[in-house]
This record gives C-alpha cells, structure tokens and sequence, in this order.
C-alpha cells in the first residue's frame, strides 16, 4: 500500500527536562500523518465523521524507540495502513530524522 509522509519539526512543547522528546509527543506526529493518510485518499476527518459516521478510537498503540530525538531535529514521519478488517484498520508509522537515510 502507499505511504503517506509528513515533515514535522521537534518543537519546544515536544522535549522534556532532559532536552530529548517526550514520547508523547510521537502521538502528535502519528495525528499529523494519519489525518494526511485519509485525505490523500479523500477521507477528510469531517467526511469520516459527519458523512459516513464513522469514528476511529484508539484501542492500541505500540512503539519502539531507537535513537532519542531532540529539539529542532527535523521528523520524517510515514504512515501507511497496514491490515484493514471489516471493525478496525491498523495504520504503521515510522519516524526518522530527515538527514538519516
């Protein structure tokens, strides 16, 4: 399936006291790239919701972090669906750095 990315600064409200992001803050970055993945099939959030009334709750979400990422670093983000059933849709993401390959 296609991807979808995103390019998204670390900003302040993003990093904790020890200057690295908050995981947190990856939610914000997924919200970004999700929204993007569903327009970019013509699936606006007001299409999804006020048309076909369909709502999309967070049952799970699971990361691995690698590297710690800092303020100001400029975020790759991709999201792409992964399994598509017929009460839930799985979406993947992954993050890197814009100057990482």
């Amino acid at each position: 399936m296609a991807r979808y990315k995103i390019e998204e600064y670390v900003r302040w409200e993003d990093i904790d006291a020890a200057n690295i992001i908050n995981y947190q803050a990856y939610l914000r970055f997924f919200g970004l790239a999700e929204a993007e993945l569903f327009r970019s099939a013509g699936l606006s959030y007001r299409h999804l919701f006020d048309v076909l009334e369909l709502w999309l709750p967070r049952v799970r979400v699971e990361c691995d972090f690698r590297v710690p990422v800092t303020l100001d670093e400029l975020l790759v983000v991709e999201a792409y669906f992964g399994k598509i059933g017929h009460t839930s849709i799985h979406i993947h993401f992954e993050v890197r750095r814009k100057s990482d390959p």
